[in-house]
């Protein structure tokens, strides 16, 4: 009778086990503060009915060509995580990541595995984007930069702004005197707005400038900026990759357009290349036309007529 009663109560502990293991259900979030020496943190939410107690962490580093793996228990004090909330579960000890390619898995104690992917000292959340627009501007036009910021990671980042602009790997301050001092650009200050970010969502941040001063002919200016903002789970500042785009400044005197290089068989005949106006010509009402003849021979040759 003991024997059956034994069997009775052994079958219902393994299928309570059975039924609670299947109820808990819990996602999680991680990354590392790159501010603060790349420390890790990991958010843990419950989404079950009951509460859960996660027992420890594996971290497994995938740029080692033996993947070594560290075990790390969970503190008491972090490891209970009731339902509908979620917690830090490293609050009271500090892990520091050295940069490299992880698998995180966390463990409850019912043997639930949840597995998230980490590069440290990597692309990050947020990838940069640098534009100028127009590409090729004349000198004493404008010119518009835009940085384009995206969220590649798996959760919501707060409070994104871009960092300030180098010009030439120089911060410069906003907005400068006119015209240009020592070759930096002035700058038309922009109305800065925090942007929040879901998961593969963008913003673009602008700035105005307007190209003077006449040693800057023919030369091409570096704009360079990133972003930052704070993971929605950890709080931890996450930065962007530097982005930057290079314009070439052109004489207010001269044509439009980008330079042909002609690199065809031309047999003997001239050749003529038409330059389609530019859209920041003189004025509102004046385009910029140019024509360019090849002299396909070795003598110079005298243009009289083109029609």
């Amino acid at each position: 009778m003991d024997v059956q009663s034994d069997t009775i109560n052994a079958q219902r502990t393994i299928s309570n086990s059975i039924i609670e293991k299947t109820q808990e259900q819990f996602s999680i979030a991680v990354g590392t503060d790159d501010s603060n020496s790349y420390q890790l943190g990991i958010q843990v939410k419950n989404e079950g009915p009951n509460s859960i107690q996660i027992s420890n962490i594996w971290i497994i580093n995938k740029s080692d060509v033996n993947y070594p793996v560290k075990n790390i228990p969970i503190n008491y004090n972090d490891a209970f995580i009731t339902p509908g909330t979620n917690s830090s579960i490293l609050e009271t000890q500090l892990l520091y990541m050295i940069p490299n390619e992880y698998d995180i898995k966390v463990v409850s104690a019912l043997g639930t595995i949840k597995k998230a992917e980490l590069n440290v000292g990597g692309n990050n959340y947020l990838l940069a984007e640098m534009f100028t627009i127009p590409p090729d501007v004349r000198l004493n036009e404008n010119v518009t930069l835009a940085l384009r910021v995206t969220n590649v990671g798996p959760t919501l980042i707060t409070g994104i702004n871009p960092t300030a602009l180098l010009v030439d790997g120089a911060e410069i301050t906003i907005p400068l005197p006119h015209p240009w001092i020592n070759g930096v650009p002035e700058l038309v200050s922009p109305v800065i707005i925090p942007v929040d970010l879901e998961p593969t969502e963008s913003t673009i941040f602008t700035w105005q400038s307007n190209l003077n001063g006449a040693g800057l002919i023919s030369g091409k200016i570096k704009f360079s900026s990133s972003a930052t903002g704070s993971e929605s789970t950890t709080g931890f500042v996450v930065t962007s990759n530097t982005a930057s785009d290079k314009l070439t400044v052109r004489d207010p005197k001269g044509g439009a357009g980008e330079e042909i290089v002609i690199k065809d068989e031309l047999f003997g005949k001239p050749d003529v290349f038409m330059l389609v106006p530019n859209t920041f010509g003189t004025n509102a009402d004046e385009a910029l036309w140019g024509i360019t003849v090849a002299n396909p021979t070795d003598a110079p040759m005298e243009v009289t007529k083109v029609s």
